[in-house]
């Protein structure tokens, strides 16, 4: 998210995201072709792809591209992705000092579920 926001600042040039989330950049990238998106609300976590969407869609100069997690490749996205996997696992043996990524309420359906232990449910029920 904030690679997309500060995107502006780059002065017009092509940014390219990379996600090891295969499924994510598909689904992304098609709901960037597609007006409508309805289907978007019967995916788990449909709010937090509307959110990424809602920020994507005025930045024309913007793609998203899968990058294959794992490998022994050298090219700059896989370097990246395996340093942003190694911080990660780093991380989360001290989540105390992590602030939890927002929840994107603002994009969920009027009437979403939610149990107090689990948190929110977006999907089709």
């Amino acid at each position: 998210m904030s690679a997309v926001l500060s995107e502006d600042k780059c002065c017009g040039k092509h940014v390219v995201l990379y996600s090891d989330h295969l499924n994510a950049v598909h689904i992304m990238n098609d709901s960037l072709l597609d007006i409508d998106n309805m289907w978007l609300h019967r995916l788990n976590g449909c709010s937090y792809y509307q959110w990424l969407l809602h920020l994507l869609r005025p930045r024309p100069n913007t793609s998203l591209s899968y990058v294959k997690a794992h490998t022994d490749d050298s090219t700059p996205p896989s370097l990246l992705n395996f340093v942003a996997d190694h911080y990660t696992l780093r991380v989360q043996k001290v989540h105390t000092f992590i602030l939890p990524a927002p929840v994107p309420t603002f994009f969920m359906d009027e009437y979403t579920f939610h149990y107090g232990p689990h948190g929110w449910y977006e999907g089709n029920i």
